[in-house]
């Protein structure tokens, strides 16, 4: 039992330190559940909070805390500034810590900014998130990564469809 796990270590370990070693194939603002948390996190402004305390799955978790919360505390999440489209506004990563996290998968959440507010575009369970330099249709490329017990690295790409982040690729 210890040397499969043992094994199932090493890869995760191999993988992660490429992911980080490899500037050409991951240009860009990476974010990981191997991190404690974001670096340089940014308060996460009252809108966007909002947004995150009505979400299904932080609600789920309230739900199994013991004693039971009606809202979670704010150090459940972390967050950066971002740009998703060209080099103005003020769009949001939010990365899940604590109960938020699974084994090897944090949920991230994007959230762009519009003159209406703060607008989810993109909520997925990672390994890592990548928000590329590269852009399609004036909004940066989005790559998600998990991986499988097997060692098996999944990437996903999502691109921006003037809505929302849908995934284009495997």
């Amino acid at each position: 039992m210890v040397v499969p796990v043992l094994a199932f270590t090493l890869c995760i370990a191999s993988v992660v330190q490429n992911l980080d070693s490899n500037p050409v194939q991951f240009s860009g603002l990476h974010f990981s559940a191997e991190d404690e948390g974001i670096k340089n996190a940014v308060p996460i402004p009252e809108d966007v909070w909002s947004l995150l305390k009505q979400d299904g799955d932080v609600l789920e978790v309230l739900k199994h805390q013991s004693p039971t919360a009606t809202t979670p505390p704010r150090t459940w999440f972390s967050a950066a500034f971002v740009h998703l489209h060209g080099a103005i506004g003020n769009d949001l990563v939010v990365q899940g810590e604590g109960p938020m996290m699974g084994a090897n998968v944090t949920e991230f959440w994007v959230f762009a900014e519009t003159s209406r507010g703060p607008k989810l575009v993109l909520r997925i369970p990672a390994h890592d998130l990548l928000i590329r330099q590269t852009e399609s249709g004036g909004y940066r490329i989005i790559e998600a990564s998990a991986i499988t017990a097997a060692a098996h690295v999944s990437t996903l790409t999502y691109k921006f469809d003037g809505n929302h982040y849908v995934r284009s690729r495997k």
